[in-house]
């Protein structure tokens, strides 16, 4: 795969991801039991930032195809 259709199939990811994350918060503490509270949390991009990935992607995907040179005969 050529570099453009690389960062191409990376934006086209990026535009239909969001971010997960997972935080950590202290419970309680009662003598030697501890109890700890995970959340996990999304962050989408806005709409603005993942269609322009997703437009990037297909644009660099395409260009990537039209660049491929025909097998020699």
């Amino acid at each position: 795969m050529r570099t453009p259709a690389v960062i191409g199939l990376l934006l086209f990811i990026l535009g239909l991801a969001a971010f997960t994350y997972t935080t950590h918060e202290k419970g309680f503490d009662l003598g030697l039991m501890q109890v700890t509270v995970e959340e996990q949390d999304t962050a989408p991009l806005p709409p603005v930032v993942g269609v322009g990935a997703l437009m990037g992607g297909i644009l660099l995907l395409c260009q990537g195809r039209t660049n491929v040179e025909p097998p020699r005969t």
